[in-house]
């Protein structure tokens, strides 16, 4: 199984701080870089106005990592994430993590 994690993907956290005339601005701090098993789920399109965007789900299978939440995002490589959903595997053994890409900021 350990040989399985072989994708290193960055945790981050979003904070949001105050600019100088007090609008808000969100920035993504790298909390951890972790080895992860990547599963492809599925994938789809969504057409707009002038473009049509493809977005993938996948799976993320890694170490048991305390306090991951969905308010939590995936880098992998230059790729960003959402995280959709998160189950536990085993008893604090592994989390599997359901993420959707994103565009690129």
């Amino acid at each position: 199984m350990i040989g399985l994690l072989d994708r290193k993907i960055i945790i981050q956290e979003r904070f949001l701080t105050k600019d100088n005339f007090g609008e808000a601005i969100e920035s993504w701090e790298d909390k951890a870089t972790v080895w992860a098993e990547k599963e492809y789920i599925n994938g789809n399109e969504k057409a707009g106005e002038h473009q049509t965007v493809y977005h993938e789900q996948v799976q993320f299978k890694i170490r048991y990592y305390s306090g991951l939440t969905t308010k939590h995002r995936l880098k992998e490589g230059e790729q960003l994430l959402d995280i959709l959903n998160i189950k536990e595997e085993g008893r604090k053994k592994y989390l599997l993590i359901k993420a959707q890409a994103r565009d690129n900021e």
